[in-house]
Parts: structure tokens; C-alpha cells; sequence
């Protein structure tokens, strides 16, 4: 049985918030087999923040999965399951040796305030807005609270590498956004970050048409594009809370703008990006956009832009993000440093204190 927690911690950084959002947060921590058994190993930390109205499990348990899915759907669940990596995957994987031994931590970076227009999401809960891991004066410091209080909680509770060289970003959509944006401000904390399918900037998103494929069999061509074009407005108000409403606050907000402008940007982190070709949010062309900035800047990052067939065609964000977390976790346990038994190794600068 995986060893998951579920609990609550509090986020200094969110106190006194303009929206009122809860400052104590819930986080989820799994811990790899033989965590309890080998007492002197320290393990090295991978952070996965979530996507735009999605809660802070993004790898779930396995038991979770089938209530998630409505029932026209359900007869597809199995073969789309096979894509989703779960606890019991890390699991399978860690203890056959397959993958390397780390400790996943899940925070909420939701602003705990409902979708616009009470859309709910295939877990039939309603979706909540997201604070794209960004501090703003509008919304509270998302990013602070993150990369600094969930940070230091994480070292300070777990046998960690409490080291740059022991942490990496993951990050799913919205998720994929904070990660890079976690590498842009923070690269004294991290030493990989691997993207899926992020949003890059929220001018991206303006001039979308917005239609989820497997909507159309759920609502029928129709519904599937009002639900779409009521979610992206949700999003796009959600834009204008966080970065305001003036569109060249929107453009110095887009990653790729940061990361020029941004003292030590992503220097010595290891970025991966990956997106499908098909992606409903049309971040593609985005993607490209911001893996070329950074080449022209001198830095590495890694793209994969990739095709989808068959039951990925369902929804080429979704599975894709599903299809490709894996592959980002065996890309940031590559860069990482190992478990070790013995003292901690040296800590890096204390997250929250810049590069």
C-alpha cells in the first residue's frame, strides 16, 4: 500500500490574502518504499503542481480513478487508465528497481474560489480557479508560499536532500507554468524542471476556440462548445485577477518574457517541455515560441512536440499531460542526486531567497 499523506500545513506567505483564501493548505506527500525501514537514507524531492482546476493529486492513488470517471465514459476507463501513472505505479516501479527512490509532494495552488459559471469537472466536483503559482497583489503569493513555505515544511518534516542538487519542479498545464516559472525565479532551489503541456503566457489563450474532444461525446458538438467557450472565460477572468487587467501586464508575464528579464534565469536547471501537436488549449506553437527564447538566450531545454492516436485524440491535453509524467519523472530523477544514507549533504540557499 502506498505510503500517501494527506495533510495540512500552513502557508505563512498567504496571510492576509486579498481573495481570502484559506491559508492553511492541504498537501499530499508520498513516501518511496523502504522510507520507514531504512531511517538513516535521504531521498531526493520531486514538487508536481497541478493544472487549472484540478486538486493537488494529479498522481492518485489507484482506487481513486474509476470514481473520477462519469459513467458514459467508464467503458473507456480501463484502456485510458493505462496511461494514468498512479502511487501504485511509483510503487511498482521503485521497488523493482525501474525507478530511482524520491519523495513526491503535491501542494495546492488553488485560489479556493469557483469556476464562474459552476462548471464542474469530470469528477463531478466543481472546478476551481487556479493561481498559476504566480505571487500577485491581487490574489496572494502563490509562488512564496510554494517554492518557499511548502519547501522549507518539506525539509524540515522528511528525510530530504534539502539541497538544490535534491529538488526538482514538475508541473501539469497551469502546473507546467509555475514549475518553469519556479526555475525562472528560483534556480538556487532546483536543478530540473520538466513541463507538460504549460501554459506559456495568457495572451496565448485570448483568441482560442476552445472545444475538448471527448465533450463532443458528452454534450454533443453543441454543448461541447459552449462548455468550452464558458471555460476558457473562466480562465481568462481568472487572468485578469492574478495579472490585471492591462494585456501588457499579460505579455510581461508570459514565461519566455521572464526569463530574459530575469537576473540568472533558469541557469544550471535542466528544463524539459513536452506538448501534444493536437492540444486542445493550442499551446503548441506556444511551447516552440518559449523553447526558442531560451536557445537564443544560451540555455538547454529539452522539447518534445508528439503526435496522438487512438483514445489520446479523446483529449490530447489531458492524456498527453497523463502519457508524459513519467517520462518527466525519470527526466528529473536523471538530474537529481540520489538517495543517500548518512548526514545531509550541504544546503543550498534557503528556498525564498532568490537565485
Amino acid at each position: 500500500m502506498p505510503r500517501c499523506l494527506c495533510l495540512t500545513i500552513p502557508g505563512p506567505s498567504l496571510e492576509g490574502n486579498p481573495l481570502g483564501s484559506p491559508v492553511e493548505r492541504e498537501l499530499n506527500v508520498y513516501l518511496p518504499p523502504g522510507y520507514h525501514e531504512e531511517p538513516g537514507r535521504r531521498y531526493p524531492v520531486l514538487y508536481f503542481l497541478h493544472g487549472y482546476g484540478a486538486g493537488q493529486s494529479t498522481v492518485p492513488p489507484r482506487r481513486s480513478l474509476q470514481e473520477a470517471v462519469p459513467r458514459p465514459l467508464r467503458p473507456l476507463a480501463t484502456a485510458v487508465s493505462r496511461r494514468v501513472v498512479t502511487l501504485e505505479t511509483l510503487d511498482a516501479l521503485i521497488g523493482s528497481g525501474s525507478l530511482a527512490p524520491f519523495i513526491l509532494v503535491q501542494p495546492d495552488g488553488s485560489l479556493h474560489r469557483d469556476h464562474r459559471y459552476g462548471a464542474r469537472g469530470l469528477d463531478r466536483r466543481v472546478s476551481q480557479k487556479g493561481s498559476f503559482f504566480t505571487d500577485s497583489p491581487r490574489t496572494g503569493r502563490y509562488a512564496e508560499f510554494v517554492f518557499g513555505d511548502v519547501v522549507r515544511h518539506v525539509d524540515r518534516t522528511w528525510r530530504t536532500l534539502a539541497c538544490r542538487e535534491g529538488r526538482a519542479l514538475l508541473g501539469a498545464s497551469m502546473g507546467g507554468y509555475g514549475a518553469l516559472l519556479g526555475g525562472i525565479l528560483r534556480p538556487g532551489s532546483f536543478t530540473a524542471v520538466a513541463a507538460m503541456s504549460p501554459v506559456i503566457g495568457c495572451l496565448d489563450l485570448l483568441h482560442l476556440k476552445l472545444v475538448r474532444p471527448y465533450y463532443r461525446l458528452l454534450l454533443g458538438p453543441g454543448g461541447a462548445a459552449a462548455r468550452g467557450a464558458r471555460d476558457l472565460d473562466d480562465i481568462l477572468e481568472t487572468c485578469d485577477w492574478i495579472f490585471g487587467s492591462d494585456r501588457e501586464t499579460w505579455a510581461r508575464a508570459d514565461l519566455g518574457d521572464l526569463a530574459v528579464r530575469t537576473p540568472g534565469a533558469l541557469r544550471g536547471v535542466r528544463v524539459l517541455v513536452s506538448c501534444a501537436e493536437a492540444d486542445e488549449f493550442g499551446l503548441a506553437g506556444p511551447c516552440r515560441r518559449f523553447a526558442g527564447v531560451l536557445a537564443a538566450s544560451g540555455l538547454d531545454c529539452e522539447l518534445e512536440i508528439y503526435p496522438l492516436r487512438g483514445l489520446g485524440r479523446l483529449s490530447p491535453h489531458a492524456l498527453g499531460i497523463a502519457g508524459h509524467i513519467l517520462p518527466g519523472i525519470r527526466f528529473c530523477l536523471h538530474h537529481l542526486q540520489p538517495a543517500t544514507a548518512g548526514e545531509p549533504p550541504p544546503a543550498g540557499p534557503p528556498p525564498g531567497s532568490g537565485g
